[in-house]
């Protein structure tokens, strides 16, 4: 399953999450690959008046943490740097 932190204005991850409590044995059969870089400019994010791009091992770090808590999952398989975004 493809996923970006970004997608669906951040919410795309937390609603994939919510399906797979519904049956947690989907993600014995599924492979998860997530995004990140993107920092949109978003209601989500008020103070950002910019979309930017982000690298550094700081918002890795979070951006994993933060697709985990999304997704209720314990790991993701293939994390991407996102380069192209709308």
């Amino acid at each position: 399953m493809d996923h970006a932190d970004i997608y669906g204005d951040y919410y795309c991850e937390q609603l994939f999450g919510e399906a797979l409590k519904l049956d947690k044995s989907i993600r014995n059969h599924i492979e998860i690959a997530t995004k990140y870089s993107i920092k949109l400019c978003s209601e989500n994010y008020p103070d950002r008046v910019v979309k930017h791009y982000d690298s550094s091992a700081q918002y890795i770090q979070h951006s994993v943490d933060s697709s985990l808590s999304r997704l209720g999952v314990e790991h993701i398989d293939i994390l991407l740097l996102h380069l192209i975004g709308y």
